[in-house]
């Protein structure tokens, strides 16, 4: 090891040392070379001790991660991987390496896609103490694993579906030390303070037909999409402590700066309640076939007849997810 190398080349840095000086006249007892050798001894034992401990911790942090073998799959975002359990059950994981922490997927559940879209956004903030809940977190809770992992001192998330809070409790390495409740959005925002509201809601604009056929609320939760949304912003103007804020996903289809119906837009709702409004980034999404937001053009066009959907090079229609963030005015 290095260790064994650095001590060797002590000793033999010493004895070439003792023959110079040797050489030149200058005699060195044996008393003072076994004195030199014994602080090189503590030093050597103390650097094994410092070693053997960080090795240690580093096993202790990775242990999940190292019991088992991975297939990679592909990269979702960055610093996150999908992976595949090499151990005949093909389990999916969402792995990331920077910030020790690994995710198993539900088996025929969701990846995240919307969600590393905030999280890409969320880099240049400090979360470091703070206390931060995530709305709509999912059966997967990935906001909430990155907020842990990015040191803040609490970290709540809420779900509305009972089945995913369940697996999010214990779907990773770290969910231990993440609260997970089955709650209300309204509810636990009037209760409660925080410093920090996260949220990728289900926003798609569905019929109630239509919400009714897929009995999953993961990508809708009303006619309009913003009533998720517009709940959180209400709730928050007392739910949020001083100087906290607020970061939503939200698709620019809803009216965050201006209103596609004649409704309200978002950056309206936020100033009726005390509220800031910042796009902190664009991303462009292309419509997916067979997708779901493929099969509700037709209601969003009805819902906001003033948008336009762009097209993207290959021609394919296309939208934009915004990263907002509401500060108190």
């Amino acid at each position: 090891s290095v260790i064994h190398i650095n001590f060797c080349s002590i000793i033999l840095f010493r004895l070439i040392v003792n023959y110079y000086l040797n050489h030149y006249g200058t005699k060195i007892s044996r008393y003072d070379i076994s004195i030199w050798l014994y602080y090189d001894i503590i030093i050597w034992l103390r650097q094994e001790e410092f070693m053997r401990m960080q090795k240690s911790l580093d096993n202790l942090k990775n242990a999940q991660l190292r019991q088992k073998n991975y297939l990679f799959f592909k990269t979702l975002w960055k610093d996150f991987d999908l992976v595949i359990d090499d151990n005949k059950t093909n389990s999916l994981y969402i792995i990331s390496e920077r910030y020790n922490i690994f995710i198993k997927v539900k088996h025929g559940g969701y990846i995240p896609s919307s969600g590393f879209l905030l999280i890409d956004s969320l880099g240049k903030f400090e979360f470091n103490g703070k206390s931060v809940i995530d709305i709509g977190c999912g059966e997967t809770g990935i906001l909430a694993h990155y907020l842990f992992a990015r040191e803040a001192s609490s970290v709540v998330g809420i779900d509305i579906d009972p089945s995913a809070i369940a697996h999010a409790k214990h779907s990773s390495n770290v969910s231990d030390y993440i609260t997970w409740i089955v709650y209300d959005a309204g509810n636990i925002l009037t209760n409660n303070k925080f410093d920090v509201i996260i949220s990728n809601p289900p926003q798609m604009p569905m019929s109630f037909e239509l919400r009714k056929q897929l009995k999953d609320w993961h990508d809708s939760c009303g006619d309009t999409g913003i009533e998720l949304i517009t709940q959180i912003i209400k709730r928050a103007s007392t739910g949020l402590r001083s100087g906290g804020e607020i970061f939503i996903l939200v698709f620019d289809f809803l009216g965050v700066r201006e209103s596609y119906n004649n409704t309200l837009s978002i950056e309206e709702i936020g100033c009726r309640y005390g509220f800031s409004c910042e796009i902190i980034k664009s991303y462009p999404k292309t419509v997916r076939k067979g997708g779901q937001t493929e099969k509700s053009i037709s209601w969003i066009k009805h819902v906001y007849p003033k948008y336009r959907f762009g097209r993207d090079t290959e021609g394919n229609l296309c939208y934009n997810a915004l990263t907002v963030r509401f500060q108190h005015s």
